[in-house]
């Protein structure tokens, strides 16, 4: 072969194999194109605009940001209908989760007839475990739990809100409670107004600045008899010495004349003798209102309208027609007009006849004043010995031969009334009586005055009564040894746990902390020492110094409790009071703990001394602790 052909062949070969590397190149470019085109017109269809597809040949490659997993899952359904999977490449990612809003946690809790009901979502298997483990004290006959719980971290406000809760759900056998983080709603009943007024000073220690609390608890309507309302018109303008209603419609219809009324406290009670009521006072007041001047008076049907002094007699007849036309049939009308003063210059007022009752809640009873004879004198004696108890009375009274006819009554009468005030004075006057002081028990002025109104003209009567129910609740408060026993109680099988070798106490131990600050706010004549004990492994100064930190760490969490400094202290003891023995990890497990011990005010008294010489830091010199059985303990692990 010549050279010219053999370079012909070559070219020839060279040519033909760069026409078919071309012609494949083409082909693939071409089925790439197509690929692409038919996956991403699918893509667009489904509205996954968001995938971008790209060829490598036979492998289609799926890329781009997916705005969730099922988004990402959706393209690759999409592109596998119309390409083959195993080409398919994915390189597509997920945007992160946007976070959650926290869930609305809210819980309710119903009880009735010994019925326990719990519905709601709460943050964590912990809390549903804590409210039902606080809920098992309730003698409930059936329990109802529709509590679920979420694992997620309590939102602020949720704890102070629970424990009030609970607090309410311990004490309200019929009651509906209603709870969110920061926010409490109670409605409940109650059979007596003491019990109200007791259950509001128990679980005002629970409330907090920044927990909104809605307490609605409602109690029977007292019974009064007799049923009275007494006005007086002068000068001065309305005065109301006695205000009662059947109903708050009726007082409503009455209110508008009574605004200029001061002080008036009007109770909405059962006993009215008929249920024109409101329209009988409503017309009496009218009465009083065209005097201008005057007193009314009704008990039960009986109504007493006196005019004012030397008045107008045919204003009066008016007056007094026009309230008998309007009064209900039931009620009856008397009627008194006062003649005008004498003129006689001569006449000289007589000394004012006073006899005065002092109530004092530690030293009783104190009599002052005239009574006719050494019989009147021992009967009235006798009587406030009756009321008070025999040694609580001081008599200074003194015999006056001269004292009208009815006086002893008339101070016997002030004395009963006397009986349902805690501390008080009384002046009894011929013409008047004026009481002032205060009651504890809500309806005890309303008694007091309708006992005085049955007897003696209400429109004699002044008073100055204060309501005071906080008193109850320190005369009620427990004694010492018994919160000594309470807080041994609470303290049974629990702990106060710390952190390993720390003074950091365990989230785990509030519910309890919060248990242990109720008792003692409860018992304000109280003193509790809190004793840090740890067993012997390791340096005694270490031992000392770790149990000084831990009693400490627990009277800064009371105190965070709004427990007052005067009622605890801390004191370490390290390890010189074992309880167990030190020598397998069983006694010293108890020999590690916390202790609540009730100490005397002589023993804090002192205490103080020593601290103040520097000697009341950390274990006592001798190893001794203070003189009493009132402990109560809690270990720590």
């Amino acid at each position: 072969m010549t050279t010219r052909a053999l370079l012909f062949t070559i070219f020839a070969a060279a040519f033909s194999a760069a026409a078919s590397y071309f012609g494949a190149t083409y082909a693939v470019a071409v089925l790439e194109r197509e690929t692409v085109a038919t996956a991403q017109t699918s893509l667009h269809a489904a509205g996954n605009d968001w995938a971008l597809v790209r060829a490598d040949g036979l492998r289609v490659i799926l890329s781009g940001r997916a705005p969730d997993e099922s988004a990402r899952f959706s393209a690759l359904e999409v592109t596998g209908r119309v390409i083959d999977t195993d080409r398919i490449v994915d390189q597509m990612d997920v945007a992160s989760a946007v976070p959650q809003s926290a869930p609305d946690f809210r819980l309710a809790i119903v009880r009735n007839d010994g019925k326990l009901s719990l519905i709601g979502l709460v943050p964590g298997q912990e809390t549903r475990e804590t409210t039902l483990s606080r809920l098992a004290a309730i003698d409930a006959t059936e329990v109802t739990d529709l509590i679920e719980a979420v694992d997620y971290t309590p939102p602020v406000g949720w704890h102070a809100a629970l424990n009030y809760a609970l607090a309410a759900a311990a004490r309200l056998e019929r009651s509906q409670i209603s709870l969110s983080p920061n926010s409490v709603e109670v409605m409940a009943f109650l059979p007596t107004p003491a019990d109200r007024a007791a259950l509001e000073a128990e679980l005002a220690t629970y409330e907090r600045p920044d927990l909104d609390v809605a307490l609605t608890i409602s109690t029977p309507k007292p019974v009064v008899a007799p049923f009275v309302f007494a006005a007086v018109r002068d000068t001065a303008g309305l005065s109301v010495s006695a205000c009662t209603f059947d109903s708050s419609d009726a007082f409503a219809a009455v209110s508008a004349r009574l605004k200029e009324a001061q002080d008036h406290d009007c109770t909405i009670a059962l006993g009215a003798p008929s249920p024109k009521w409101g329209a009988a006072v409503d017309a009496a007041l009218a009465a009083l209102e065209t005097l201008g001047a005057g007193k009314v008076t009704l008990s039960d049907a009986d109504i007493s309208l006196t005019g004012p002094v030397g008045g107008d007699p045919d204003a009066f007849a008016a007056a007094t027609e026009t309230l008998t036309a309007a009064l209900p049939p039931i009620f009856s009308l008397t009627t008194n007009l006062p003649p005008p003063p004498s003129d006689d210059s001569s006449d000289q007022p007589a000394p004012r006849l006073v006899f005065t009752t002092k109530l004092d809640p530690e030293t009783g009873v104190t009599l002052v004043g005239p009574l006719r004879d050494d019989r009147a004198r021992a009967a009235v004696r006798n009587f406030a010995a009756a009321l008070f108890g025999h040694g609580r009375v001081t008599d200074q009274t003194e015999t006056a031969p001269d004292v009208g006819d009815g006086w002893t009554q008339r101070v016997l009468t002030s004395l009963e009334a006397m009986a349902d005030m805690h501390e008080a004075t009384i002046d009894t006057y011929v013409d008047e009586i004026a009481i002032e002081g205060t009651v504890i028990e809500e309806t005890a002025q309303d008694r007091l005055l309708a006992l005085l109104n049955e007897r003696i003209d209400p429109a004699s009567i002044t008073h100055s009564i204060a309501y005071k129910p906080e008193i109850k609740v320190m005369i009620e408060a427990p004694t010492p040894a018994e919160c000594a026993a309470k807080l041994k109680m609470l303290l049974a099988g629990s702990q106060i746990v710390f952190a390993p070798n720390s003074a950091d106490i365990s989230g785990e131990s509030g519910l309890l902390l919060d248990e242990i600050a109720k008792v003692i706010r409860s018992c304000p004549n109280a003193r509790f020492e809190i004793g840090g004990h740890t067993d012997s492994q390791g340096r005694e100064e270490m031992n000392l110094a770790l149990s000084q930190s831990r009693a400490e760490a627990v009277l800064d969490s009371l105190l965070a409790r709004e427990v007052l400094l005067d009622f605890v202290t801390a004191r370490g003891y390290g390890e010189t009071l074992p309880i167990a023995s030190n020598d397998d990890d069983a006694g010293r497990a108890i020999n590690r703990r916390i202790e609540f011990t009730l100490i005397s005010e002589t023993e804090a008294d002192a205490d103080g001394a020593a601290a103040d010489q520097g000697e009341g830091e950390g274990a006592s010199t001798d190893g001794s602790r203070p003189a009493t059985d009132d402990k109560t303990e809690t270990k720590e692990p």
